[in-house]
């Protein structure tokens, strides 16, 4: 049986490359039988273009869009900092909104965690972060609406700084 064939599109704002006659799974990436193995796709087109993928590295979507196979937007990173980097893309735009639930209600992280839809780790960081940001601020007599404002204050500043990296 003949497979379909494969058809790529160039966006013409963005320069991403994405297969518009195939399907893409449910993480956003597309796969694909090549020499009768499936594979990832950007991977295949990154080491057609510059090898194989380094051992404890992982190919990193520059511009985001985990369809995208244009090799300009490819580049490896560790395996540990390409975690780091998509967890803070995925998380970043919901850590503003806890900070202010949070601020409001004092839930635990497990409870921040299943309302925001992030790890339990990552919500209980978050409320580690800005539980010890109140102590030091009341600490040094800081009145606690105050300290609510600064803290919501420095939440905003830390999701503008991620978003500009």
């Amino acid at each position: 049986m003949a497979r379909k064939p494969l058809v790529l599109k160039q966006d013409e704002k963005t320069g991403c490359i994405v297969p518009v006659s195939h399907k893409l799974n449910s993480d956003g990436y597309f796969r694909k039988r090549i020499e009768g193995k499936l594979c990832m796709y950007h991977i295949y087109v990154w080491e057609k273009h510059n090898g194989p993928v380094p051992s404890d590295f992982e190919v990193h979507h520059v511009c985001g869009n985990r369809a995208c196979c244009n090799p300009d937007h490819l580049e490896v990173l560790p395996s540990q900092e390409h975690t780091i980097h998509g967890n803070r893309q995925r998380y970043i735009s919901r850590y503003f909104e806890a900070s202010l639930y949070w601020e409001e209600c004092h839930c635990t992280g497990t409870a921040l965690g299943e309302k925001f839809g992030v790890t339990f780790s990552t919500a209980c960081e978050w409320v580690r972060n800005w539980k010890g940001k109140a102590q030091r601020l009341s600490s040094n007599g800081v009145e606690p609406r105050e300290v609510a404002i600064m803290l919501a204050r420095s939440a905003r500043q830390k999701m503008c700084h991620f978003l500009m990296i």
